[in-house]
């Protein structure tokens, strides 16, 4: 997978498996974002500004469009 300058939208991120992916992505010299949508903020991380982070209502899409534009995965 060619992981160049992407932009990242990831949502369950405060769950097990979710965390673990956040992890990984933030790791990838390639990603310049990953944006974070959920019910509560996950923990800090040190990640140089590479993490953006949104608590938003899941259930209401309009309100979380706005995040969804740019994204490239």
């Amino acid at each position: 997978m060619d992981v160049k300058n992407k932009k990242i939208l990831l949502f369950g991120a405060t769950g097990a498996v979710g965390g673990e992916v956040l992890k990984a992505l933030l790791e990838l010299p390639g990603v310049g974002k990953v944006t974070v949508l959920g019910r509560r903020k996950v923990k800090a991380l040190s990640v140089g500004g590479k993490l953006v982070q949104a608590v938003v209502d899941l259930a209401d899409p309009p309100s979380f469009a706005k995040y969804l534009k740019g994204q490239s995965h």
